[in-house]
């Protein structure tokens, strides 16, 4: 639902639907990073928020980026954060009258576009031509013809120290035939399920594949398929533990076509090291959703007290499988009988299948949802002479009791459907519990055993 995150954004901020968490090697402390985007089609405001495990801001930095900036995901690496702005003309007009990005956009299909390096405050290094702490870089991207920046998924980024430059691992739009390909499908035509055969689904869903930025030391960039298989790649996922950090393998979905763009289907797991994938596909009738890590509980327990592995060569075996030492969750989505079940995969050996398969009874859940996977886990440790006021013991129990059965999930839903309808009627004074808006039978219906 709508929130302000505690006071920390102005009630219109138009925060990201991206995040990423990063444990940097400096501070083995957690930490999530997102940004919320302001344009006006001359320029981007683009402010640049890092939260720790309790939900206060570490970091609060603001970037001005030239033109209307459409920004679909960021990287973070110990040093940066990394905006990707593709290139898009703005009928400067037309967004003067309706502040729609929709109607005032052209996007160019063709590529190109701007990177953004953003220093971020928890570190002081400069980077080629010598920007400090809270300033920008920018790298410019010439069209390659080969795809675009457009709805770019960033998989994971790092810092290469050894060979000085910044790595990216991405999803990218890319076009295997005809860059120019133009949709037959008139959108306002489109009512769910907008995609029932293969030809509208190729209509209206350009391939991805997995692609490798490097930006230079010298601000040079070059962009190279990881694999030459023109396979469609989507929702892709790295080891929790090595985000921002060099890394071995992505899991990810991919389409049952090898040289065409098909919905995503299996689940494979790409070695970056050796560029070669392993896959598990499933019925013809059947559709994977985003393959989800899941650490298994002994590295959990461990991940606080030692790194893992930043995937890089090494004799250990140990070291060389400590990235797939987990599970990967999946939900699959049966077209034939328009049920669901959750997949549990060992993410060393996907080709096997799935370890044990989870029925989801009396619920088709539809396929393509992002998703991700939340341990039970102790609340954050407090620092000495840390206060904490009634509100954020109450948040710290909740935390160390994120798991919610089914019945507390409906209860809590209904719940929040009551204060949103309600929403418009915080200030009337009413003889029961008028600030939420409710009645106490109302407490009887949603918290009934609770009480």
């Amino acid at each position: 639902g709508r929130s302000q995150l505690g006071g920390v954004l102005p009630t219109d901020a138009p925060f990201a639907g991206s995040v990423k968490i990063i444990r940097d090697i400096n501070d083995s402390r957690k930490k999530l990073v997102s940004y919320s985007n302001r344009g006006d089609g001359n320029k981007s405001e683009v402010t640049v928020y890092e939260f720790n495990t309790k939900f206060r801001v570490n970091s609060k930095l603001t970037y001005e980026l030239p033109g209307y900036a459409v920004l679909s995901d960021l990287g973070v690496t110990a040093k940066y954060v990394i905006l990707v702005q593709p290139t898009v003309q703005v009928n400067n007009f037309q967004f003067l009258l309706s502040k729609d990005p929709a109607k005032s956009l052209q996007f160019e299909n063709n590529g190109g576009g701007m990177i953004h390096l953003c220093q971020r405050g928890s570190e002081g290094k400069t980077f080629g031509n010598g920007q400090v702490e809270g300033e920008m870089v920018t790298v410019e991207l010439e069209p390659d013809g080969r795809g675009n920046e457009l709805d770019l998924q960033i998989v994971n980024a790092y810092d290469d120290e050894e060979n000085q430059c910044v790595v990216m691992d991405v999803l990218r739009t890319t076009f295997p035939n005809n860059p120019n390909t133009q949709s037959s499908v008139n959108q306002r035509d489109l009512q769910w399920p907008w995609a029932q055969t293969l030809d509208t689904y190729q209509s209206q869903s350009p391939s991805k594949q997995l692609w490798r930025y490097t930006i230079a030391k010298n601000l040079q960039v070059t962009r190279e398929p990881l694999f030459a298989e023109t396979r469609t790649v989507m929702f892709g996922n790295i080891h929790p533990e090595v985000s921002g950090r060099k890394h071995r393998f992505v899991y990810a979905n991919i389409g049952g076509l090898k040289e065409e763009a098909s919905p995503p289907q299996g689940v494979a797991r790409f070695d970056v090291q050796t560029r070669t994938y392993e896959a598990w596909m499933p019925e013809p009738y059947e559709f994977c959703g985003e393959p989800t890590y899941a650490p298994r509980s002994k590295a959990m327990e461990n991940a606080d007290d030692e790194d893992v592995t930043d995937g890089s060569d090494s004799d250990s075996d140990s070291d060389n499988t400590a990235e797939d030492d987990g599970y990967i969750l999946s939900l699959l989505y049966n077209g034939k009988t328009q049920t669901s079940e959750m997949l549990v995969f060992d993410a060393s050996d996907l080709p096997s299948g799935p370890r044990t398969r989870i029925p989801i009874t009396g619920l088709a859940i539809p396929h393509g949802h992002y998703g991700c996977y939340a341990p039970q886990v102790p609340a954050p440790p407090r620092e000495e002479g840390d206060e904490t006021d009634e509100e954020e013991e109450e948040t710290l129990e909740l935390i160390e009791n994120l798991v919610f059965s089914a019945d507390e999930i409906e209860r809590r839903s209904k719940l929040a459907d009551k204060m949103e309808q309600r929403g418009n009627q915080w200030n009337e004074v009413k003889s029961d519990f008028s600030g939420l808006g409710l009645r106490l039978d109302d407490f009887e219906e949603y918290f009934g055993d609770m009480l």
